[in-house]
């Protein structure tokens, strides 16, 4: 049961990762292409990695799967490894996958505003010295 249950987070994590990055990949290849242009390309795939190792270690986290491995004393008792557990398990990790990811995409469009505010500014600043 316990390597199901990390195969399943994994794959699960994976999954999650993948339908976020394929539902915001036309956003932020439009975001990308007005601020950086031409480099839009090489940064929407960094943007798409980021997406998945946050997914990924946020939905698969080690120390919720070590709970599972440790040994039993008298102070800590591990929960059973049952389907019950297995299914909140896999609910948690949809969940958590979900806010790993939209802590970067938050991150990411914050900074990507910033940085079209500076641009917009320097192309009107351009337009007044070419048009005085």
């Amino acid at each position: 049961m316990f390597f199901a249950l990390i195969l399943g987070t994994f794959v699960l994590a994976v999954a999650t990762s993948f339908v976020v990055e394929r539902a915001m990949r036309k956003p932020v290849s439009e975001i990308l292409g007005k601020i950086v242009g031409d480099l839009a390309g090489a940064w929407q795939k960094y943007v798409s990695l980021g997406i998945y190792v946050m997914g990924i270690s946020y939905g698969a986290p080690v120390s919720r799967l070590r709970e599972y491995i440790r040994v039993d004393s008298e102070f800590l008792k591990r929960e059973p490894l049952d389907m019950p557990h297995m299914m909140l398990n896999m609910y948690e990790t949809v969940i958590e996958t979900l806010q790993g990811v939209t802590t970067l995409l938050l991150a990411f469009f914050v900074f990507t505003m910033i940085a079209y505010v500076i641009v917009r500014g320097l192309e009107v600043r351009a337009e007044k010295k070419r048009a005085a």
